[in-house]
């Protein structure tokens, strides 16, 4: 998912450091298979 809006931007210079640009929103499930020895993210 994606949208575009008003964002904070930390690297942006001068007294009000807001940008319009996209955010990227990245969701996985942590998944345990019984084969690993680790929890592992499917996205």
């Amino acid at each position: 998912m994606f949208g575009a809006a008003w964002q904070h931007d930390g690297a942006a210079k001068g007294p009000k450091p807001v940008g319009r640009g996209t955010c990227f929103v990245v969701v996985g499930n942590i998944v345990e298979l019984p084969f690993l020895a680790r929890p592992v993210c499917q996205g």
